[in-house]
């Protein structure tokens, strides 16, 4: 039997966010940790999240170096994790990737990593919304909430032809 073995870390994904699962998966793995040991980990992943996202999107360490007004070797730096991050080269990567979203999502992750009961009281909230009205929360995984099945209701513009 011939098996292929494919290494997650190196694969490119067709949508950037499954592309970013290896990151959110090492989040929700070390959640438990220590703080001081987080605090680590967060600063790791913080520059493993920059480098994924500029890989998947192609562009260049000189483009956002030249968006961001530091040069080259402080942005392979923090791509390495040897310097910390700073708002105004979240701010480039974010700009040159056209990754806001995506920024936006991790940066709720890294907060329910360094506070995992918030996720507990999300749920519950969600569980509520599906009980009473049926509404469906974005980001909440309802397949491990155990409630009974509710309709779907959803909401999206309408086109001309409609």
């Amino acid at each position: 039997m011939n098996t292929q073995y494919i290494d997650i870390n190196v694969y490119k994904f067709k949508s950037l966010r499954k592309h970013m699962n290896p990151i959110y998966w090492e989040l929700r793995r070390n959640e438990d940790r220590p703080f001081g040991e987080k605090e680590e980990i967060a600063q790791k992943l913080i520059s493993q999240f920059f480098k994924r996202m500029r890989e998947y999107r192609g562009v260049s360490v000189a483009r956002i170096a030249k968006s961001s007004n530091y040069d080259t070797e402080m942005i392979q730096k923090f791509e390495n994790g040897q310097i910390r991050s700073t708002a105004l080269l979240e701010r480039a990567y974010c700009q040159e990737c056209t990754a806001q979203h995506e920024q936006d999502y991790f940066n709720r992750r890294l907060f329910e990593f360094a506070n995992p009961e918030t996720r507990a009281g999300k749920q519950d909230i969600a569980l509520d919304l599906v009980r009473r009205f049926g509404i469906l929360i974005p980001d909440v995984d309802f397949s491990r909430i155990k409630s009974p099945p509710a309709d779907i209701i959803e909401f999206s513009p309408r086109n001309k032809n409609q």
